[in-house]
Parts: structure tokens; C-alpha cells; sequence
């Protein structure tokens, strides 16, 4: 391992030989992330010298990006489809040329899309060894699923197939029984209409260095019973994820994003054991949104919107969509401008049966950080990006990600990317705004990340003349949050993360920190790991995922959590058992909230209400055990101490 230090950066960047550690940079959105990032490479150049892939969504981003590069005087190049000269007869072979045959100068960087990446860079072998590689906003196909109408033609899917275990006992891995055979079915697109089904799934199976598919074993057992034309045939759903590995050609890779610990690809690559390491970026504009002391948010329902509920008529006989870009337009006059945010479908398809609203100018939801339209005030995001269930329960049950994580890391963070285009960009801009989103769980997270007051918090509902709503005759999702749940927990976290601040007077080993021993098994007298935290919000992530130091394995080592202040060498103290003679004192309590009689499980909103009566603070998580578990922790003022008399 080398190491060096890079001007700007606070300590040094650990250059490792093929450890899975990786670097990345969260700030806010538009705090300047991506501006910040290409003066370090300038000033670092004789660090980088001349090799590095700077990756970022769009064309549009490549060329923002080197009317910057240009200004600090170096040499970007950037190699797409519409940058390709008489020799490049492809953007793949462009790319080899300008690896293997240009003069190199520390000045060089080369500009590509996410796509050009992932499609051709990650397949050059070796020769990409000693590149650099930023990754501006994560990449889009970390993280899907295939749903195949094939469940009468299984044998199609059979013949090129088979399982392999899965880390998972609940999952199988699938590969190709032959790879020759399976690429005999990539065929042109048009070609053949059941490989145009296949080919994306199985270009991932192919690509099992980069990528894993997996399918749940009940869904396989019972897809291989299916019958043709059977009226129970059940539907051939899988997940694929993308592997670490795919980065393993390149010296680095650094990520840049908004919300980056929230994203799809730091929880599945964590659980593939990647060490993530943040790197702190200097001089960006700002750290916390502060031209907000105008800004209104506006839901459109208290329910959860979804793909499907948009084509679901209301009282007035209009669809749920187009109230949603009727009442858009409230409190705006009509010069007021708007971005509107749909899904791609509705995009792409026939706008004849909708009416959009007025000075309204259409954007994506990609992510893609570009700055021409900081000229806007208002945005209605009127998308559902939340994931299918069977998406959500792979996340929770596979890499054990918690619902409200799930809902993070593409709902919440697709629309918090997106209100960031608009003048909220730009630090010295505090107008008039208006934020309309489509539910209540989508605005209690923009008020959070934003910091909006309660009081400019509103619901349109009763402009959206909504029916009833409907109930699933199936088993209902226990994993959906009320909008008492949500708010309850909104502010009890933030009352925690206040009384936690008491912990900093603290010193432990003459450090200020607090610490929580996770122990061997189900033994009380043997710590396996020590956890220290140095803010109060590390404490409550690190309660919310307790499926990552959990484990159903009673006797599995750091299952159990332990919060106290451990004395630095139990060994000195007599006696074998983990109590209050071998701590220096308690932080915080955490316990099951069973019942005492009847030894049932009480539910949140019960025990919640309980502990206000007290008038005590406290927090929940849900456990590793199962949807709708929690458990309770209290935190103390101050630290209590152990007498040992």
C-alpha cells in the first residue's frame, strides 16, 4: 500500500492493491461537488498525471465540465458519439486509442458518460490499471429487476440456466449452463421476439464479473412447476445487483453524490465488503441549505402515490395525475415558471390524455446535476420512482436494508436531486419557492433535508377530490409508515440527536467519544468489538441497521450490542459476568418493548405513547427479526456512572 498526500485534501488518499476500498465525497446539492473536484485534479495533477476517467450522467455534464477543465488550464477530451474524429470509427475504439496510443501529459482527463463506462471502460482488462476514476453521481444499474411473461414457456428459460448457492439461504444465484449457447439468443433487436424478452437478462448473466442475478427459491421451485397455460403459473422474477469487481481494473474509484451513504450502491457494496472512505471537499459553496426562509412544500395526498394510482378516476371524474398537474399551479400566478417532473413513460408516450400545466417546462428524473434551469422558482415533482414490492423486499431480505432506507435511496433522493435544479442552487437566491410533491412521506423528506419549518408544511388533499381508498385483498405490507409513525419518529430522532450532545463531556481512554461493545455470541463476558461514535447521528444509524451486527445465529460473534462505557481491560476486574463492575457507566438503555404480562409485542404508536406521558425522549428501530419488530432505546441526560462499593 502507498501512500500520498493530495493538496486540498485533508489527510492522505491510501492508494490499496486490489482491497475493496473506495472513496467518496457527500455534500449537497449544488454545493459545488463537481466544481470542487475538478480543481483538485488541477492542483493535483503531478498526482494524477495525466490518468484519469472523469464519469458523469450526461453529454450535457461532459461539456460543462470541460469549459471548466479548460479554465484551469487542462486538457480535457471527451470521446462520445458526437465527439468522434475520422479515425474513431466507434466510441469503444476511441476510447483504446486515446488509452494505448496518445502522448501523455499530466494534464490530460477524459470525459465520459455513465453509460460509455459501464458499457465499454469496465471490459478493457489491464490497460485501465493505472487510471484514476471519478464516478460524478452513482451509477443507475447498480440495482434492478427482470420480470419475464415466459411462466408458460419454462423450458425456454430452463435450457440456459441453472442455480448456484447464494450467500443467502433464502436465494439462489443463477449463471448459464453454457455461455456459448446462451450468446446464440443475443441476436439483433427485431431479429427474434422471445430474445428481445431474454437479452437484457441475460446480458447480466453473462456478465457475472460484474455483475450477480439472483432469484428467490420458492419463486424457482415453483416457476419449474408451472404448466402451459396454467391459470396459477407463477411469473419468473429476479434481481440483479452490480459486483465490486467491476471496478477492479481501475487504480481508484472516487464517488461523488448528494446523499451518497443513502444510495442503493454504498449498502450492497458494504455488504460485498468494500470499505468506504470520505473524503472531505474543500471550498464548496455551502454545507447546509440556507436560502430557504421562502420556500413552501406542498403534498398532494397523506397515502403513498404509486405507478399505479395515476390512472385511478376521483370524485371529479379526472385521474389522479391530472389533479396532481392541476393544482400545480395554486398560488402561482401565470407567469410564474415551473419544472415538472414525470415519469419517463408518461415522456415518452402520448401527452394527448393529459392536460399539463401552464409555463411548465418538462425535466427527468435522471440525476444529473446540470445548471440551466436555476432560473426557476417552483417545482411539482408528479413522478413515483418507489420501488415494484418485490424490489423493496429483495433489498430488505437479501442485503437487510430497512423499508425507509429503500425509500431513501431512490424516491426521496430522485426528488431531492430534482427540487435542486431549480434556484434553491444558487446560495445567494432566496425567492418565493414552491415545492409540491405527490405524498406526505415524499415532504417530510424534503423538509428534513432542506430544513423547512412545520409551519410552511401544507397538504393540498382536499383539492384532489381522492376516493376511497382502495384495499388489497392480498396480505397487507406491514412495512409502509403511517403519517403518525413518520412524523413521531421525525421528531423524537431529532430530540435524541440533541440529549445525545451530552455524551461529548464524556472522556474515555482521554478521548471524547461514546462506545458501544458488541459481544461474543450469547455469552455476558466476552466483548468482541468495540464501536466508537463521535456524533449522535452516527449512534441512531447505527441503531436503525442493527440487521448489520445481528444475526438470527444466537451464538454468532458482535450479535449482541452492549450500550455502556466498557472499562479498557475487564480482565483486572474479578468475576466472569458482563456487569455493572466491569463499565464505567451507561450512555443509553435499549431493551424489547414486550409486554410484561402478557408478553406480547406492544405496537410503536402504544409504547410511543406511553413514553410521552413520561415526558421522555426516546428512539425505535425495527430488528433484524421481522417487519413491524422494534426495539426501544432510551438515551440518558447524562452519562450514569457505576458505584463500585
Amino acid at each position: 500500500m502507498s501512500r500520498q498526500k493530495l493538496t486540498g485534501f485533508s489527510f492522505v488518499i491510501n492508494i490499496y492493491e486490489r482491497e475493496k476500498e473506495m472513496l467518496y465525497s457527500s455534500a449537497n446539492c449544488g454545493s459545488g461537488k463537481t466544481h470542487s473536484m475538478i480543481q483538485l485534479i488541477s492542483i493535483n495533477k503531478n498526482f494524477y498525471n495525466g490518468k484519469v476517467f472523469f464519469v458523469q450522467p450526461k453529454k450535457e455534464n461532459l461539456l460543462e465540465s470541460e469549459i471548466q477543465f479548460k479554465a484551469k488550464g487542462m486538457t480535457p477530451h471527451i470521446i462520445d458519439e458526437d465527439h468522434l474524429t475520422e479515425e474513431m470509427t466507434s466510441v469503444a475504439k476511441g476510447l483504446y486509442s486515446y488509452i494505448l496510443k496518445r502522448k501523455i501529459k499530466k494534464t490530460d482527463v477524459l470525459l465520459v458518460t455513465h453509460q460509455s463506462f459501464l458499457k465499454h471502460m469496465v471490459n478493457m482488462g489491464n490497460i485501465t490499471n493505472g487510471y484514476h476514476v471519478v464516478f460524478d453521481e452513482v451509477p443507475q444499474e447498480s440495482f434492478g429487476e427482470f420480470t419475464l411473461s415466459l411462466s408458460t414457456n419454462k423450458d425456454i428459460l430452463l435450457k440456459y440456466i441453472q442455480t448456484a448457492p447464494s450467500k443467502n439461504q433464502d436465494f439462489f444465484v443463477l449463471k448459464p449452463i453454457d455461455r456459448v449457447q446462451m450468446n446464440t439468443c443475443m441476436t439483433t433487436e427485431g431479429e427474434d421476439e422471445i430474445n428481445d424478452k431474454l437479452r437484457k437478462f441475460f446480458e447480466k448473466l453473462l456478465n457475472e464479473k460484474h455483475y450477480t442475478v439472483e432469484i428467490r427459491k420458492d419463486v424457482w421451485e415453483s416457476f419449474k412447476k408451472n404448466k402451459r397455460n396454467g391459470r396459477n403459473n407463477v411469473s419468473f422474477i429476479t434481481h440483479f445487483y452490480m459486483l465490486p469487481e467491476i471496478f477492479d481494473n481501475f487504480l481508484n474509484v472516487h464517488f461523488l453524490s448528494a446523499k451518497f451513504e443513502e444510495s442503493d450502491i454504498y449498502h450492497i457494496f458494504k455488504e460485498l465488503g468494500v470499505s468506504f472512505v470520505e473524503k472531505e471537499l474543500p471550498k464548496l459553496q455551502y454545507k447546509e441549505h440556507e436560502n430557504i426562509t421562502h420556500t413552501f412544500i406542498r403534498y398532494c395526498m397523506e397515502r403513498d402515490f404509486s405507478k399505479t394510482m395515476r390512472s385511478y378516476k376521483c370524485l371529479n371524474q379526472k385521474t389522479i395525475i391530472q389533479n396532481i398537474l392541476d393544482i400545480s399551479r395554486l398560488n402561482m400566478s401565470p407567469d410564474d415558471k415551473q419544472l415538472l417532473v414525470l415519469n419517463k413513460d408518461m415522456i415518452d408516450g402520448d401527452f394527448k390524455e393529459y392536460k399539463l400545466p401552464q409555463n411548465s417546462e418538462l425535466i427527468s428524473s435522471y440525476v444529473h446535476g446540470l445548471n440551466g434551469y436555476k432560473h426557476i422558482h417552483n417545482i411539482t415533482f408528479a413522478a413515483s420512482l418507489n420501488y415494484r414490492n418485490t424490489q423493496a423486499d429483495f433489498l430488505h431480505d437479501r442485503f437487510g436494508l430497512s423499508y425507509e432506507d429503500i425509500d431513501k435511496s431512490f424516491l426521496f433522493s430522485s426528488t431531492y436531486q430534482a427540487i435542486c435544479r431549480t434556484s434553491i442552487r444558487d446560495k445567494h437566491d432566496d425567492s418565493h419557492r414552491l415545492i409540491t410533491v405527490p405524498d406526505y412521506r415524499s415532504a417530510v423528506y424534503v423538509q428534513e433535508v432542506l430544513g423547512i419549518p412545520d409551519s410552511r408544511v401544507s397538504s393540498l388533499e382536499n383539492f384532489m377530490f381522492l376516493p376511497e381508498q382502495k384495499q388489497s385483498g392480498g396480505q397487507t405490507k406491514t412495512h409502509k409508515q403511517t403519517k403518525e409513525l413518520t412524523e413521531l419518529k421525525r421528531k423524537t430522532k431529532n430530540i435524541i440527536i440533541s440529549e445525545c450532545k451530552a455524551f461529548k463531556d464524556f472522556y474515555l481512554d482521554d478521548e471524547n467519544r461514546f462506545r458501544i461493545n458488541l459481544l461474543n455470541g450469547i455469552s455476558t463476558y466476552e466483548v468482541a468489538e468495540y464501536i466508537d461514535f463521535k456524533e449522535p447521528e452516527d449512534i441512531l444509524d447505527f441503531f436503525e441497521n442493527e440487521s448489520k451486527f445481528t444475526s438470527n445465529d444466537k451464538h454468532a460473534q458482535g450479535r449482541l450490542a452492549w450500550c455502556c462505557l466498557l472499562l479498557s481491560d475487564r480482565n483486572e476486574v474479578d468475576g466472569k459476568k458482563f456487569g455493572a463492575n466491569n463499565n464505567h457507566g451507561y450512555t443509553c438503555l435499549m431493551f424489547d418493548k414486550d409486554s410484561s404480562e402478557t408478553g406480547e409485542d406492544l405496537s410503536f404508536l402504544d409504547c410511543a405513547s406511553w413514553f410521552r406521558k413520561q415526558g421522555w425522549s426516546f428512539f425505535m428501530y425495527e430488528t433484524y427479526s421481522g417487519k413491524g419488530n422494534f426495539r426501544v432505546v432510551l438515551p440518558l441526560k447524562h452519562v450514569t456512572r457505576i458505584s463500585h462499593t
